[in-house]
C-alpha cells in the first residue's frame, strides 16, 4: 500500500508502554475455542464474548516500562495512516448512509483506536491479546494488539499491509453498524430467535462487517490511490 507520508489519524490511544502482565488464551487459539463454543456447541456468541472479555489474568497484574521495537513502531504508525484513510472516506459516504437508515443527514463520528500489549480494560470488560482485534460499542473505541499481524500472516497465511489494513477496517464497519444501529437491531432480534438462528444472525453482522470494509477499500483506492 502506498501510505508512508501519508495522514496520521489523532485518534490514537496508545497503551503499549504500560503493559499488563500474561493475558489469558493462546492467541489464535482463544479464538478458535469461541468458534467451537459457538457452533459446535451453540453457545450464545454475546455470551461467549462477554465470557472472554471479562476473564482476568492469574498472574499479577504489573504495569511495567515496555520499549517497542523500530519495526512495531512502523507498523503503529501505518494503523495511524490506515484509521485516517478510514476517517476520510467515512466522512465523505457515512451521511448518505444516514438518509437512508436514520432518515437524516448525520456527519461521521470517528472512533478511537486503541493499541495494547497483552491486556487492556475496556467499557466491554477486560480486553485480551487473544481475542484478536476488537471492537466495543461501549466506548466506541476498536481495540488492536499489533502482535497479531504477526499471527495474521503466519497462522492465517494472510500477509501484507493490505490484509492488516482490511482488519482495521472490519473493526470499523462494527462502529459503523453501532452508528446506524444495526448492531442494536440485531441484538434485539437474536432474543428473540433460537440459539442456531441467533448465530445466524450474529455471522450475518459480522460478514456485513467485512462488507463494509471492502466499501471503504474501494473509496480508498478510487479517491487516494493506496494500492
Amino acid at each position: 500500500m502506498r501510505w508512508k507520508n501519508a495522514r496520521q489519524s489523532q485518534n490514537i490511544d496508545d497503551r503499549r508502554r504500560k503493559r499488563s502482565g500474561k493475558a489469558m488464551g493462546g492467541g489464535i487459539g482463544a479464538i478458535i475455542m469461541a468458534l467451537i463454543a459457538i457452533f459446535v456447541f451453540e453457545k450464545d456468541p454475546a455470551m461467549v464474548m462477554q465470557e472472554a472479555m471479562s476473564a482476568r489474568s492469574g498472574s499479577a497484574q504489573q504495569a511495567a516500562d515496555y520499549v517497542p521495537t523500530p519495526e512495531e513502531e512502523e507498523l503503529a504508525a501505518f494503523t495511524s495512516v490506515v484509521l485516517a484513510f478510514t476517517e476520510d472516506v467515512w466522512k465523505n459516504i457515512y451521511p448518505q448512509m444516514t438518509r437512508k437508515y436514520q432518515g437524516a443527514i448525520k456527519n461521521y463520528e470517528e472512533p478511537v483506536l486503541v493499541l495494547f500489549s497483552g491486556v487492556t480494560q475496556t467499557a466491554c470488560g477486560t480486553g485480551q491479546a487473544g481475542m484478536g482485534p476488537f471492537y466495543c460499542p461501549g466506548d466506541n473505541q476498536v481495540y488492536i494488539d499489533l502482535n497479531f499481524f504477526t499471527e495474521l500472516e503466519q497462522k492465517f497465511d494472510a500477509p501484507g499491509d493490505f490484509a492488516q489494513a482490511y482488519v482495521i477496517a472490519h473493526e470499523v464497519g462494527h462502529h459503523i453498524q453501532n452508528l446506524l444501529g444495526i448492531s442494536n437491531q440485531v441484538q434485539s432480534r437474536r432474543q428473540q430467535l433460537s440459539k442456531e438462528q441467533g448465530n445466524r444472525l450474529s455471522v450475518k453482522l459480522e460478514l456485513q462487517a467485512d462488507y463494509l470494509a471492502g466499501v471503504w477499500a474501494h473509496h480508498a483506492q478510487r479517491d487516494f490511490n493506496v494500492l
